[in-house]
């Protein structure tokens, strides 16, 4: 962060800002050496995102997503991430005994109209405790939000699968519990 200079910039209490999903992405491009600090300043921000830190993961997704076609808008996207984490840096996962003994699968989408494609989110707990969590932009193009939660939903219950199936290989039996927020969707399963 230091060689970033974000230790200077002010503190920010979120990852990113509303103004994101609404202004048009500044497309000029970066000069070389920018460039690298950007790209290994997103190398462990995603290293990050996906060991310790699932309170970035959504805002590290959208900033990769846009590193190739609007690098001087990730750019600033991850500084802001940056600061948000040194003005946080005492968040991360904290491992509790619970007494509740099953995985829980926590899945949400946000649906992207006009051939955009819809964002999945997943977190998945073991108690809790976070033991997985994903964000990432959907393979599919859902045509409602109804339908983004189904594919969500879907994408949740896989790696629930999968951690299960780890669960099991050590001996370990737990049922899975899937949360979701949309009524429709909940309906039609």
């Amino acid at each position: 962060m230091k060689r970033l200079k974000v230790t200077e910039a002010r503190a920010v209490g979120t990852t990113g800002e509303p103004s994101w999903a609404l202004a048009p992405p500044d497309v000029s491009r970066l000069e070389p050496a920018t460039l690298k600090m950007c790209q290994e300043a997103l190398g462990g921000l995603l290293w990050l995102s996906t060991r310790t830190r699932i309170d970035i993961a959504y805002a590290v997704s959208k900033a990769a997503s846009m590193a190739a076609a609007c690098p001087r808008t990730s750019w600033y996207m991850i500084r802001r991430i940056l600061r948000y984490l040194r003005t946080n840096p005492e968040l991360g996962i904290r491992m509790k005994r619970a007494d509740n003994r099953n995985l829980r699968c926590f899945t949400d989408a946000s649906w992207a109209p006009g051939n955009g494609r819809s964002q999945t989110g997943v977190v998945i707990c073991l108690g809790e405790t976070p033991v997985l969590w994903k964000s990432s932009k959907q393979t599919l193009t859902a045509m409602s939000s109804a339908e983004a939660e189904l594919i969500a939903i879907s994408n949740g219950f896989q790696y629930a699968m999968g951690t299960e199936a780890v669960m099991a290989c050590c001996d370990i039996s737990l049922p899975v519990v899937i949360y979701t927020d949309n009524s429709p969707t909940v309906q039609t399963i």
